[in-house]
């Protein structure tokens, strides 16, 4: 709240199909356990790619990784929500015009960090 009233945080509420910025303008995108909720996740990493400068970076970060984990499956079912692998994130991310990589750890959570090119 410091930050706000201080001007150096703006919190905006958007549709991240429909982002309120302007083409090339933002230098990093976090997704933190979210892309689970997108409605259209092709339209959205499109939106990403757009707003992003050259060079910019798109980073996703989600604890499940796939489906069929008994722990994701069962909060999947129940919030319904989609499950992206981490292969099926890095091929559409590439095709849209990203260079991505991705880490699984131990447990399956998932990193992928993409580079708009």
């Amino acid at each position: 709240s410091e930050a706000i009233r201080d001007g150096r945080c703006k919190i905006i509420e958007a549709d991240v199909a429909k982002l309120p910025f302007e083409d090339e303008s933002i230098n990093i995108v976090t997704a933190f356990e979210t892309i689970y909720f997108w409605k259209n996740i092709e339209v959205s990493f499109r939106e990403i790619h757009r707003v992003l400068v050259k060079d910019g970076q798109f980073l996703i970060c989600n604890e499940g990784a796939y489906r069929e984990h008994k722990n994701i499956k069962k909060w999947a079912d129940m919030l319904d929500f989609e499950v992206y692998s981490p292969e099926y994130l890095t091929e559409t991310l590439n095709k849209i015009g990203f260079k991505c990589e991705h880490h699984l750890d131990e447990k399956e959570h998932v990193v992928l960090l993409a580079r708009k090119l």
